[in-house]
């Protein structure tokens, strides 16, 4: 936008805390200020600098805060309209905060010495401006102290998070062989539950002291009739597609000839997989009816703990603290690989097995931002699966 004296003239006698001040005055701001533009990225000025004796309007863009210690956090992103750098007004030449572009900007340069020069000859603008000006001063700084400590608090969170992770990985990278061993004479249901248990705990230390609350992890009311309904239906929909898939290899399976012994229900012309009491014969166990309905009871209740680590702690945290602008194909994918990675005690087919659905259970979390409904999902697609292809 081209910027003019009558413009900057308008925009400061809609402003609310210019809007009282004489029209004489706005004009001699109007016609003395200046039009600074930055870039992406680019800094109006840097925390702890000795700057121009100004303070600034946002014209255009979005503008963020940061605090610059050790590593720099933004604080707060801020909108056309915003006054900062007022501290200047006051005498305080040093920055308190950086101020950088986050998209192409413009900003209106009120130069402090001018503003003052103007309202000392004009007394009765002056109780007005200065009262504005003081109370947008203390909000700032309490918003920015505020900020500030939300992202300590942040900082805290994601430390421990990696903390149990590298905790987790650390032990299950030392365990993988006897776990290896095990799924050799157990079934690998039973170790499953253990590796569920396991995360739990660090999950439930993790949000206890550092007070995480539920929502981080998605269990939160919030969308939940819609994610519930989104869910139960997609889940029918690939159902259908699998019942499609079976039908058709059913039609064709009489060209594999004897390639397909091992698939039981193939080969015996059946849709349904009709032999759960079969699933452990390699362990040389015999399932009862009471038993299959235990394990899909203990599937159930393994989908939901497994999203609440899969998607609800792992993709929310790298979500949260992933340091790009665009973190949520990254934290898919992470948060997928991750958690795929920790079935390789099962077999490589199983690792990728774990991880294609993943991605699809990553982007429905990614857009309820509830745990219940990509559950629901996990639920359906899972016994599905093994309903109709075994």
């Amino acid at each position: 936008m081209e910027w003019n004296k009558e413009k900057i003239q308008i925009l400061l006698q809609q402003h609310p805390l210019f809007s009282e001040l004489q029209l004489d005055i706005i004009e001699q701001l109007a016609e003395q200020a200046q039009i600074r533009t930055l870039e992406p990225s680019q800094f109006l000025f840097k925390q702890g600098a000795l700057d121009e004796d100004a303070f600034y309007l946002i014209l255009s863009g979005e503008t963020e805060v940061l605090q610059e210690k050790t590593t720099s956090v933004v604080l707060n992103v801020l909108k056309p309209g915003v006054v900062l750098g007022e501290n200047a007004f006051w005498g305080e030449r040093e920055r308190l905060a950086s101020i950088r572009a986050k998209t192409k900007s413009e900003y209106l340069v009120l130069l402090c010495h001018v503003v003052q020069h103007l309202l000392e000859k004009n007394y009765s603008s002056v109780t007005s401006f200065i009262r504005k000006l003081h109370a947008q001063t203390l909000k700032h700084l309490v918003d920015m102290n505020q900020s500030y400590e939300k992202s300590l608090e942040d900082q805290r969170e994601a430390g421990y998070f990696i903390v149990s992770l590298v905790s987790f990985l650390s032990i299950y990278s030392v365990a993988t062989p006897i776990l290896q061993e095990l799924a050799t004479k157990i079934p690998t249901t039973y170790i499953s539950t253990g590796l569920i248990i396991v995360g739990m705990l660090f999950l439930v230390t993790r949000m206890t002291y550092v007070g995480m609350p539920l929502s981080h992890i998605g269990i939160t009311r919030s969308n939940l009739k819609k994610s519930l309904l989104q869910s139960f239906f997609l889940s029918l929909a690939i159902i259908a597609l699998l019942i499609v898939l079976k039908m058709f290899l059913l039609y064709i399976a009489h060209l594999f000839g004897d390639k397909l012994s091992f698939y039981k229900s193939v080969q015996k012309n059946q849709l349904f997989y009709t032999y759960p009491e079969r699933m452990f014969d390699k362990y040389g166990l015999v399932l009862s009816n009471a038993d299959v309905i235990f394990f899909a009871v203990l599937y159930t209740i393994h989908a939901f703990f497994q999203e609440l680590l899969a998607r609800g702690s792992l993709q929310g945290m790298f979500t949260r603290f992933l340091p790009y602008k665009n973190n949520t194909v990254p934290s898919i994918v992470l948060a997928s690989l991750i958690f795929s990675a920790a079935h390789v005690y099962h077999s490589t087919w199983a690792v990728g097995a774990v991880f294609v659905p993943g991605l699809l259970m990553g982007w429905l979390y990614s857009k309820q931002q509830n745990i219940f409904g990509v559950s629901l999902f996990h639920i359906m697609i899972g016994l599905g699966f093994f309903l109709f292809i075994g």
